[in-house]
């Protein structure tokens, strides 16, 4: 007979979420390599085509993908970003670049406040409206 498993929401830590950040740092960067790869394939690309294309890639990844879900360091650390006043709902596009560009601007520093508050939101998240929740297995 199978055993069902049991999971419980928690407050995302420091390191899950410092992990979850280096996972979509190398990704960001091997989408950058790809591109690169693909352009100087095709041939001679204008610098501010390229810098147009990597300065998307940067600003689209991880907004996008949390309001779609997820990004693949966040499915890997087994956490989510959700609204603070309803937990059950994905964040709005709003949400997504009010703290991507929070985070962007402050940094670590913007995780700082993470140890100051019982629901562990770092800067980006008191401005975004939102909160990182990590879901563990406890069966």
């Amino acid at each position: 007979m199978k055993t069902q498993k049991t999971y419980v929401q928690i407050y995302s830590s420091l390191l899950t979420r410092v992990q979850s950040n280096a996972i979509n740092g190398i990704i960001t960067l091997l989408l950058f390599f790809t591109v690169a790869s693909i352009l100087d394939k095709i041939g001679v690309i204008p610098d501010w085509v390229r810098a147009l294309l990597f300065i998307s890639i940067w600003s689209i990844y991880e907004p996008v993908c949390t309001v779609l879900g997820g990004t693949l360091g966040n499915y890997i650390m087994n956490i989510r970003v959700r609204r603070f006043d309803d937990p059950s709902l994905k964040i709005t596009i709003f949400q997504a670049y009010a703290r991507f560009f929070v985070k962007f601007l402050f940094g670590g520093i913007a995780f700082i406040t993470i140890f100051n508050n019982e629901y562990k939101r770092a800067l980006h998240d008191l401005v975004a409206g939102t909160i990182v929740l990590e879901r563990k297995r406890i069966s």
